[in-house]
């Protein structure tokens, strides 16, 4: 039995509708771009407006902008109006992406957003906010 193979090309932008395609006819569709919003009520809604600014390109993402920003003003609450002079050492919350794990560290020179005046209140925030934190890891 000889055997014939051939292979099929998706155009860029295209995927196969799998709804419409048969065995002898492969239909293409065009790719519909979906992201994640965060509507005023704090609420992640799927759009199919990808390019505005404020849509994320995954839900987890969008998960991870909601948490960011309740621990910015989490991080203002902890620090009492405190404000960071990066040319002293402060200690700052980070997420090392080779471990996979959430580091509690000083800092010298490098602007971090989750800062906080000493380690006793950066220990202190991770201990009251972890799953926050975990939740928005890959923006910290």
């Amino acid at each position: 039995m000889e055997e014939k193979s051939f292979k099929i090309e998706i155009p860029k932008g295209f995927e196969i509708d799998e709804n419409k395609s048969t065995f002898e006819n492969i239909i293409f569709k065009k790719k519909e771009k979906k992201g994640f919003y965060i509507t005023n009520d704090s609420n992640i809604v799927e759009t199919c407006f990808v390019g505005d600014r404020n849509v994320w390109p995954t839900k987890e993402l969008a998960e991870a902008g909601l948490a960011f920003t309740e621990l910015v003003y989490l991080r203002d609450e902890i620090n009492k109006g405190w404000k960071p002079d990066w040319d002293d050492e402060i200690y700052t919350i980070v997420y090392d992406g080779y471990g996979d794990n959430i580091l509690i560290t000083p800092q010298r020179f490098v602007s971090r957003v989750l800062h906080f005046k000493n380690e006793e209140t950066a220990c202190r925030f991770y201990d009251d906010n972890s799953k926050l934190i975990q939740t928005a890891k890959e923006l910290i």
